[in-house]
């Protein structure tokens, strides 16, 4: 019986470790923009969901009189890009980005806002004009701004505002 427990127990000690180190798959990332300080028929909000095999884009205004050209859009088969960023995030260590501080918000910006899910339930994000601090940002920030800059949005979604 002492051999049984003794065999259990070493089992356990060597694979809790290994398991609580794992790093979780990104299933989605999120950017979310808001155009802060406008006149609020201007006021917008733009996301881009970047999965596996696409992405959408949603642009809302904020009032039902809104100069915004507002929709939702797919995007399918963007080419390997996709799978490549949330490859290029998993392994560049953005699991460890924690908020480590608050500072004074800043009054009238827009608020930008990256958001990384995992298949485990976890979430990571990072709110730029926030006034929250963190470490390591740019490991999420540099490869999503690169991917949203390359985005070939459909012609319908290339204004932001509309243009009749």
């Amino acid at each position: 019986m002492k051999g049984k427990f003794l065999c259990v127990l070493i089992t356990l000690l060597f694979a809790v470790p290994v398991l609580s180190f794992a790093t979780p798959n990104i299933t989605q990332v999120s950017y979310r923009e808001t155009s802060g300080s406008v006149s609020p028929s201007g006021a917008w909000e733009e996301i881009f969901t970047v999965y596996s095999a696409g992405l959408t884009f949603v642009r809302t205004g904020h009032r039902a009189s809104t100069t915004v050209n507002t929709g939702s859009w797919t995007i399918n088969g963007y080419g390997t890009n996709e799978v490549q960023l949330l490859r290029d995030l998993s392994g560049a260590g953005v699991y460890g980005v924690v908020k480590t501080g608050e500072e004074g918000a800043k009054i009238g910006g827009g608020i930008n806002v990256y958001t990384i899910q995992y298949d485990n339930g976890d979430v990571r994000e990072v709110t730029l004009n926030s006034g929250y601090t963190y470490n390591n940002p740019e490991l999420i920030i540099t490869p999503v701004n690169t991917y949203i800059a390359n985005v070939p949005l459909p012609a319908g979604a290339s204004n932001r505002y509309k243009t009749d």
